[in-house]
Protein backbone atom coordinates (compact mmCIF):
# COMPACT_ATOMS: atom_id res chain seq x y z
CA UNK A 1 0.00 0.00 0.00
CA UNK A 2 1.10 3.51 -0.91
CA UNK A 3 2.46 5.20 2.05
CA UNK A 4 3.40 8.83 2.79
CA UNK A 5 6.64 10.21 4.73
CA UNK A 6 6.47 11.30 7.83
CA UNK A 7 9.68 13.19 7.69
CA UNK A 8 12.31 13.79 5.12
CA UNK A 9 14.19 10.19 6.44
CA UNK A 10 10.98 8.77 6.94
CA UNK A 11 11.49 4.47 6.99
CA UNK A 12 9.18 1.41 7.15
CA UNK A 13 6.40 0.72 8.95
CA UNK A 14 6.40 1.14 12.63
CA UNK A 15 6.67 -2.12 14.73
CA UNK A 16 3.42 -3.21 17.04
CA UNK A 17 3.81 -5.74 19.44
CA UNK A 18 1.14 -8.71 20.55
CA UNK A 19 -0.53 -6.13 22.70
CA UNK A 20 -1.30 -3.28 20.25
CA UNK A 21 -2.80 -5.97 17.87
CA UNK A 22 -4.96 -7.37 21.07
CA UNK A 23 -5.95 -3.82 21.07
CA UNK A 24 -6.76 -3.52 17.25
CA UNK A 25 -8.88 -6.84 17.78
CA UNK A 26 -10.94 -5.18 20.41
CA UNK A 27 -11.39 -2.14 18.22
CA UNK A 28 -12.61 -4.07 15.38
CA UNK A 29 -14.40 -6.24 17.02
CA UNK A 30 -16.12 -4.17 19.36
CA UNK A 31 -20.11 -4.63 19.98
CA UNK A 32 -21.81 -1.40 17.96
CA UNK A 33 -24.48 0.27 19.45
CA UNK A 34 -25.40 1.96 15.83
CA UNK A 35 -24.73 1.35 11.89
CA UNK A 36 -21.78 3.50 11.60
CA UNK A 37 -20.36 3.77 15.10
CA UNK A 38 -17.80 6.68 15.46
CA UNK A 39 -14.36 5.69 16.98
CA UNK A 40 -12.18 8.65 16.98
CA UNK A 41 -11.27 11.67 14.75
CA UNK A 42 -7.45 12.51 14.63
CA UNK A 43 -5.52 15.19 12.77
CA UNK A 44 -2.73 14.77 10.58
CA UNK A 45 -0.04 15.95 13.14
CA UNK A 46 -1.78 13.41 15.61
CA UNK A 47 -1.14 10.59 13.28
CA UNK A 48 2.34 11.53 12.69
CA UNK A 49 2.82 11.79 16.66
CA UNK A 50 1.13 8.20 17.36
CA UNK A 51 3.04 6.37 14.17
CA UNK A 52 6.31 8.51 14.40
CA UNK A 53 7.88 11.12 12.93
CA UNK A 54 10.26 8.66 11.42
CA UNK A 55 8.27 6.34 10.19
CA UNK A 56 6.21 6.04 6.84
CA UNK A 57 2.51 6.79 7.29
CA UNK A 58 -0.28 4.61 5.94
CA UNK A 59 -2.38 7.46 4.73
CA UNK A 60 -1.82 10.38 2.70
CA UNK A 61 -1.11 13.46 5.35
CA UNK A 62 -2.31 16.13 2.74
CA UNK A 63 -2.63 19.16 5.06
CA UNK A 64 1.01 17.90 6.33
CA UNK A 65 2.31 17.46 3.25
CA UNK A 66 1.26 21.12 2.07
CA UNK A 67 2.28 22.93 5.43
CA UNK A 68 4.86 20.96 7.01
CA UNK A 69 8.25 20.73 4.76
CA UNK A 70 10.81 20.43 6.80
CA UNK A 71 11.73 18.08 9.53
CA UNK A 72 11.96 21.09 12.00
CA UNK A 73 8.30 21.82 11.63
CA UNK A 74 7.11 18.08 11.71
CA UNK A 75 8.43 17.68 14.67
CA UNK A 76 7.26 21.40 16.13
CA UNK A 77 3.80 19.83 15.19
CA UNK A 78 3.81 16.35 16.27
CA UNK A 79 4.75 18.07 19.76
CA UNK A 80 1.78 20.59 20.05
CA UNK A 81 -0.30 17.23 18.63
CA UNK A 82 0.97 15.32 21.92
CA UNK A 83 0.02 18.07 23.82
CA UNK A 84 -3.44 18.18 22.37
CA UNK A 85 -4.20 14.39 23.17
CA UNK A 86 -2.66 14.87 26.51
CA UNK A 87 -5.42 17.91 27.59
CA UNK A 88 -8.07 15.82 25.58
CA UNK A 89 -7.18 12.43 27.59
CA UNK A 90 -6.67 10.29 24.41
CA UNK A 91 -2.49 10.29 26.03
CA UNK A 92 -1.63 9.72 29.46
CA UNK A 93 2.43 10.48 30.78
CA UNK A 94 4.33 10.68 33.64
CA UNK A 95 5.63 13.77 33.35
CA UNK A 96 2.36 15.54 34.34
CA UNK A 97 1.46 14.96 37.75
CA UNK A 98 -1.89 16.65 39.40
CA UNK A 99 -0.63 19.17 41.33
CA UNK A 100 -2.49 18.52 43.91
CA UNK A 101 -1.13 15.84 45.61
CA UNK A 102 2.55 16.26 46.48
CA UNK A 103 3.62 12.56 45.50
CA UNK A 104 2.06 10.33 43.80
CA UNK A 105 3.14 7.18 41.38
CA UNK A 106 1.88 7.82 37.29
CA UNK A 107 1.47 5.39 34.77
CA UNK A 108 4.11 5.24 31.96
CA UNK A 109 3.08 6.98 28.95
CA UNK A 110 0.82 5.18 27.53
CA UNK A 111 -2.22 6.14 24.66
CA UNK A 112 -5.83 5.72 24.95
CA UNK A 113 -6.78 1.94 23.73
CA UNK A 114 -9.54 2.81 20.88
CA UNK A 115 -6.65 5.55 19.93
CA UNK A 116 -4.15 2.75 19.88
CA UNK A 117 -6.04 -0.01 18.11
CA UNK A 118 -7.27 1.99 15.74
CA UNK A 119 -4.29 3.12 13.83
CA UNK A 120 -2.60 -0.29 14.32
CA UNK A 121 -5.56 -1.89 13.11
CA UNK A 122 -5.00 -0.30 10.02
CA UNK A 123 -1.97 -1.46 8.77
CA UNK A 124 -3.37 -5.53 10.18
CA UNK A 125 -6.01 -5.05 7.83
CA UNK A 126 -6.47 -8.35 4.86
CA UNK A 127 -7.92 -5.72 2.67
CA UNK A 128 -8.61 -2.08 1.94
CA UNK A 129 -10.76 -0.44 -0.77
CA UNK A 130 -9.85 3.36 -1.40
CA UNK A 131 -12.24 5.51 -3.16
CA UNK A 132 -10.75 9.18 -3.72
CA UNK A 133 -14.03 11.29 -4.38
CA UNK A 134 -13.76 14.81 -5.78
CA UNK A 135 -16.62 17.01 -6.03
CA UNK A 136 -16.99 21.14 -6.32
CA UNK A 137 -15.75 21.29 -3.11
CA UNK A 138 -12.32 19.34 -3.51
CA UNK A 139 -10.70 16.06 -2.97
CA UNK A 140 -11.43 13.28 -0.22
CA UNK A 141 -10.44 10.29 0.21
CA UNK A 142 -12.69 7.32 1.96
CA UNK A 143 -10.70 4.00 3.06
CA UNK A 144 -12.71 1.08 3.97
CA UNK A 145 -9.95 -1.25 5.82
CA UNK A 146 -11.79 -5.05 6.19
CA UNK A 147 -11.07 -7.69 8.36
CA UNK A 148 -11.43 -11.55 7.56
CA UNK A 149 -12.22 -12.96 11.13
CA UNK A 150 -12.95 -16.51 11.88
CA UNK A 151 -16.51 -16.47 11.64
CA UNK A 152 -17.53 -12.56 10.51
CA UNK A 153 -16.33 -10.00 8.67
CA UNK A 154 -15.96 -6.60 10.06
CA UNK A 155 -14.94 -2.81 8.93
CA UNK A 156 -13.40 0.46 9.75
CA UNK A 157 -14.38 3.23 7.54
CA UNK A 158 -11.34 5.81 7.65
CA UNK A 159 -12.55 9.25 5.97
CA UNK A 160 -9.65 12.27 5.31
CA UNK A 161 -9.34 15.35 2.90
CA UNK A 162 -7.04 18.48 2.23
CA UNK A 163 -7.74 19.60 5.92
CA UNK A 164 -6.04 16.77 7.57
CA UNK A 165 -8.96 15.69 9.55
CA UNK A 166 -9.15 12.03 9.63
CA UNK A 167 -12.32 10.51 11.09
CA UNK A 168 -12.77 6.32 12.07
CA UNK A 169 -15.81 4.51 12.23
CA UNK A 170 -16.66 1.02 12.62
CA UNK A 171 -19.21 -0.88 10.67
CA UNK A 172 -20.15 -4.63 9.82
CA UNK A 173 -19.20 -5.86 6.78
CA UNK A 174 -23.34 -6.19 5.86
CA UNK A 175 -23.15 -2.23 6.06
CA UNK A 176 -19.87 -1.45 3.58
CA UNK A 177 -22.03 -1.71 0.63
CA UNK A 178 -24.52 0.99 1.68
CA UNK A 179 -21.29 3.25 3.41
CA UNK A 180 -19.55 2.99 0.16
CA UNK A 181 -22.39 4.31 -2.00
CA UNK A 182 -23.02 6.86 -0.17
CA UNK A 183 -19.75 8.05 -0.11
CA UNK A 184 -19.42 7.88 -4.43
CA UNK A 185 -22.96 9.13 -4.57
CA UNK A 186 -23.28 11.69 -2.38
CA UNK A 187 -26.33 13.52 -3.81
CA UNK A 188 -28.11 10.07 -3.95
CA UNK A 189 -28.64 10.17 -7.65
CA UNK A 190 -28.09 6.28 -8.55
CA UNK A 191 -31.41 4.58 -10.48
CA UNK A 192 -32.54 1.01 -9.64
CA UNK A 193 -32.02 -0.42 -13.27
CA UNK A 194 -28.42 -0.97 -15.09
CA UNK A 195 -28.17 1.04 -18.32
CA UNK A 196 -26.73 -0.34 -21.79
CA UNK A 197 -22.85 -0.18 -21.92
CA UNK A 198 -21.40 1.74 -24.48
CA UNK A 199 -17.04 1.20 -25.59
CA UNK A 200 -14.18 3.47 -26.49
CA UNK A 201 -10.76 3.27 -27.36
CA UNK A 202 -8.20 4.78 -24.59
CA UNK A 203 -6.41 6.65 -27.55
CA UNK A 204 -9.29 8.63 -28.39
CA UNK A 205 -11.65 8.84 -25.36
CA UNK A 206 -10.34 12.03 -23.96
CA UNK A 207 -12.01 14.29 -26.76
CA UNK A 208 -14.71 12.28 -26.88
CA UNK A 209 -18.38 13.87 -25.89
CA UNK A 210 -18.96 10.89 -23.23
CA UNK A 211 -15.77 12.41 -21.68
CA UNK A 212 -16.77 16.04 -21.82
CA UNK A 213 -20.17 14.78 -20.14
CA UNK A 214 -18.68 12.90 -17.34
CA UNK A 215 -16.69 15.87 -16.49
CA UNK A 216 -19.67 17.22 -15.64
CA UNK A 217 -20.63 14.76 -12.88
CA UNK A 218 -21.02 15.95 -9.42
CA UNK A 219 -19.04 13.16 -8.12
CA UNK A 220 -15.96 10.98 -9.70
CA UNK A 221 -14.30 8.29 -7.75
CA UNK A 222 -11.61 6.69 -8.40
CA UNK A 223 -11.81 3.08 -6.50
CA UNK A 224 -8.49 0.73 -6.09
CA UNK A 225 -8.66 -2.54 -3.63
CA UNK A 226 -5.88 -4.48 -2.37
CA UNK A 227 -5.16 -7.63 -0.35
CA UNK A 228 -2.63 -7.96 2.34
CA UNK A 229 0.62 -7.98 0.80
CA UNK A 230 -0.21 -7.23 -2.36
CA UNK A 231 1.98 -4.95 -4.65
CA UNK A 232 -0.76 -4.49 -6.89
CA UNK A 233 -4.23 -3.43 -7.09
CA UNK A 234 -7.06 -6.07 -7.30
CA UNK A 235 -9.41 -3.95 -8.78
CA UNK A 236 -9.49 -0.68 -10.14
CA UNK A 237 -12.83 1.44 -11.66
CA UNK A 238 -13.99 4.86 -11.78
CA UNK A 239 -17.65 5.90 -10.48
CA UNK A 240 -19.10 9.10 -11.68
CA UNK A 241 -22.37 10.35 -10.15
CA UNK A 242 -24.44 12.57 -12.41
CA UNK A 243 -27.79 13.95 -12.24
CA UNK A 244 -30.37 11.00 -12.14
CA UNK A 245 -27.56 8.22 -12.54
CA UNK A 246 -24.17 6.52 -12.02
CA UNK A 247 -21.93 5.20 -13.94
CA UNK A 248 -19.22 3.19 -13.90
CA UNK A 249 -16.24 2.96 -15.78
CA UNK A 250 -13.76 0.18 -16.13
CA UNK A 251 -10.67 -0.43 -18.76
CA UNK A 252 -9.22 -3.30 -20.15
CA UNK A 253 -5.72 -3.35 -21.49
CA UNK A 254 -2.85 -0.65 -21.29
CA UNK A 255 -2.05 1.81 -23.29
CA UNK A 256 -3.31 3.31 -26.60
CA UNK A 257 -4.74 0.08 -27.32
CA UNK A 258 -6.88 -0.79 -23.99
CA UNK A 259 -10.63 -0.51 -24.04
CA UNK A 260 -12.75 1.62 -21.99
CA UNK A 261 -16.46 0.53 -21.05
CA UNK A 262 -18.70 2.60 -19.54
CA UNK A 263 -22.53 2.13 -18.32
CA UNK A 264 -25.07 3.38 -15.92
CA UNK A 265 -25.28 1.17 -12.87
CA UNK A 266 -28.29 0.37 -10.55
CA UNK A 267 -27.74 0.40 -6.66
CA UNK A 268 -28.60 -3.75 -6.90
CA UNK A 269 -25.61 -4.04 -9.25
CA UNK A 270 -23.38 -1.92 -7.43
CA UNK A 271 -23.96 -3.31 -3.85
CA UNK A 272 -22.90 -6.58 -6.05
CA UNK A 273 -19.66 -5.34 -7.35
CA UNK A 274 -18.40 -4.26 -3.81
CA UNK A 275 -19.41 -7.98 -2.01
CA UNK A 276 -17.64 -9.51 -5.08
CA UNK A 277 -14.38 -7.51 -4.86
CA UNK A 278 -13.70 -9.41 -1.80
CA UNK A 279 -14.62 -12.84 -3.04
CA UNK A 280 -10.94 -14.07 -4.03
CA UNK A 281 -9.86 -15.35 -1.17
CA UNK A 282 -13.46 -16.79 -0.04
CA UNK A 283 -12.01 -20.54 -1.10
Amino acid sequence: MTTTPGSGDATAAPQYSETDFQLAIAVVTQELEEPVQHIVTLSDEELLAIEGIQHRQLSPLLWAEENLRSDEERAIAVASATRSMIARGLVTTSTIKDPRLPEQTAPDDEIAPALRGTVVARRAADWVLVAERTTSQGKAVGQFFVFDLEDDRRVIFEVFDAMGMHLFFALSFEDLAEQFWLWVDPAREIGEVDGEPEEFSAAGFSDSEKARSLGESRAASAVVVRGRGEDAELSAFTLFAKPGQVELMETEGTGDGALVRIAPISRPSLDELVESLFEKRDE
